[in-house]
């Protein structure tokens, strides 16, 4: 890779870190959807099963069964931020 183009990538990865943490400091953990359609919210994991959404941690069950998905969502992102 040429080095005005490594250069770029960097300072769009430090920009991406700095949003990252400034969206966590206001209460929200940036989530990531992962290919098997698993969301992760750091060291949680939010899985969409037959009977509703369910919240894991380390293959741990923490929360569920919770049928709306917004209402995972919200639980998953208190729990990694610490609050719940």
């Amino acid at each position: 890779m040429p080095k005005v183009q490594k250069d770029l990538v960097n300072k769009v990865h430090t920009l991406a870190e700095h949003v990252k943490q400034d969206l966590r400091k206001k209460g929200v953990v940036v989530p990531t959807k992962q290919k098997d359609g698993s969301i992760h919210f750091d060291d949680y994991i939010m899985l969409k099963e037959k009977d509703g959404y369910h919240i894991y941690k380390k293959k741990t069950h923490v929360v569920g069964p919770v049928n709306l998905p917004q209402t995972a969502i919200v639980i998953a992102n208190g729990l990694a931020l610490g609050k719940l």
